[in-house]
């Protein structure tokens, strides 16, 4: 058993729809409650979800006074290896589990205004990304690029699939991203004008 002394957030996954319950630990988060839908596949895997959806919204509206600063948090990944991605409003933190660790460890801190803080095991450095597409999956790494095409930094999450991975660095590459294309006059950007 735990004491809850940090913050309980409810997750999501993408796209697998699981839903999970993460306690902030000494030292990172862990995952204390998890559930997996019904496959849609089945009869009422449509109905099973939907009432899945009721219960991921009545937990969030439950615990969202030990939430803390977290606004909305997701899962990415399946079993015991999943990366929890927590939205600050301002940042995103990453965690990822490492080999034989019971918990969830920071591995990265992206902030909106491109800064992105990498906590290695060995070192913590500091970069900046401020387009979409600096950042990209090779292998098991997250890469970050700089404008000359060489690499910042990369990070290593192999736990998860490809797919996952490209999700999480598709979330990252939305936050940071202030190219030109984002910042459209107010005109073009109210689509009822």
């Amino acid at each position: 058993s735990y004491r809850i002394a940090g913050s309980l957030v409810v997750a999501r996954d993408v796209p697998h729809e699981d839903l999970g319950i993460w306690l902030a630990l000494p030292g990172g988060m862990r995952r204390i409650f998890g559930v997996e839908p019904v496959s849609l596949l089945e009869l009422e895997g449509l109905p099973a979800l939907a009432a899945l959806d009721k219960l991921a919204y009545r937990l969030r509206a439950a615990l969202a006074d030990h939430a803390g600063d977290v606004v909305r948090a997701v899962e990415i990944g399946r079993g015991l290896d999943k990366v929890l991605l927590t939205d600050h409003g301002d940042r995103y933190c990453v965690y990822a589990r490492r080999l034989f660790r019971d918990r969830a460890r920071l591995a990265m801190t992206i902030h909106s205004d491109g800064r992105i803080l990498i906590h290695g095991f060995n070192d913590r450095r500091e970069i900046t990304v401020r387009d979409k597409h600096r950042v990209d999956v090779t292998g098991d790494f997250i890469r970050f690029i700089a404008a000359d095409d060489t690499d910042l930094a990369r990070f290593a999450i192999p736990w998860i699939t490809p797919e996952d991975r490209r999700e999480l660095a598709r979330r990252i590459g939305q936050l940071v991203d202030t190219t030109v294309e984002r910042r459209l006059p107010a005109a073009a950007a109210d689509p009822f004008r």
